[in-house]
């Protein structure tokens, strides 16, 4: 009796050591919120833990955007990521008669968006003047201008260059042609009687019309005062 008690206290403290011996070489929860924040940080490099420890850096731009310094008439950006200035900017072009100069204003409601700049009578003539040039020139590319749905550009729309472009061209918008000359016209009838007996009746008579026609002509043209065309023909 006393052997199989004793039996059965050694199997109880073997199995209670094997169980404290398993339970602390068993592996902890890989689940457990301090050992998923340190196998997130297992695989960043120096600077990536840098970035976590300060709160991240600010993004950096893919496409990065340079505001323009002047006014909106010489905006020259060419980027078509750049959305340019809202519909909600008013920009203005006024004339100081007091000055002679030109404002160039951009509001936000009676705020200034930006610092308004002037440019002279002579600036503003020539960049009006290059601005219609540049229209004018994209429109007979195809650049711009009306199209029909093919997107090709209409030969029949009217194209508007502009009187002072053509004043700068041609020197004057006056169109004046002088057609001179005279068409003398001389009509006849030709015939002609072979007396062949070996050819048939009909191939013995032949006839036909016979006109004769003199052209003389004189075109003066002139377009302004630096175009001048004289065509002749005779």
């Amino acid at each position: 009796m006393k052997k199989r008690i004793l039996l059965a206290g050694c199997m109880m403290i073997a199995l209670l050591h094997v169980e404290l011996t398993g339970s602390t070489n068993r592996p902890e929860n890989p689940y457990a919120p301090e050992l998923m924040m340190a196998s997130s940080h297992e695989g960043d490099t120096p600077a990536d833990a840098n970035v976590s420890e300060t709160w991240g850096a600010p993004p950096q731009d893919t496409i990065p955007l340079q505001d323009r310094t002047g006014n909106f008439l010489h905006d020259t950006s060419q980027n078509p990521f750049d959305l340019h200035d809202p519909a909600v900017v008013e920009q203005t072009v006024e004339y100081d008669p007091e000055t002679g100069n030109y404002i160039i204003t951009e509001k936000i409601g009676n705020d200034y968006f930006r610092p308004p700049t002037y440019m002279t009578f002579d600036e503003y003539l020539e960049y009006r003047a290059r601005q219609q040039e540049q229209n004018y020139f994209q429109l007979l590319s195809g650049a711009s201008g009306e199209r029909g749905s093919t997107g090709r550009l209409d030969p029949l729309a009217k194209v508007d260059i502009g009187d002072q472009m053509i004043e700068r061209l041609f020197g004057g918008t006056e169109v004046d042609i002088r057609p001179q000359g005279n068409i003398d016209l001389t009509f006849g009838v030709e015939f002609n009687n072979t007396l062949n007996p070996t050819l048939p009746e009909r191939a013995q008579r032949q006839g036909g019309f016979d006109f004769d026609m003199a052209i003389q002509m004189n075109v003066d043209g002139k377009i302004g005062e630096k175009l001048k065309l004289n065509t002749n023909y005779n």
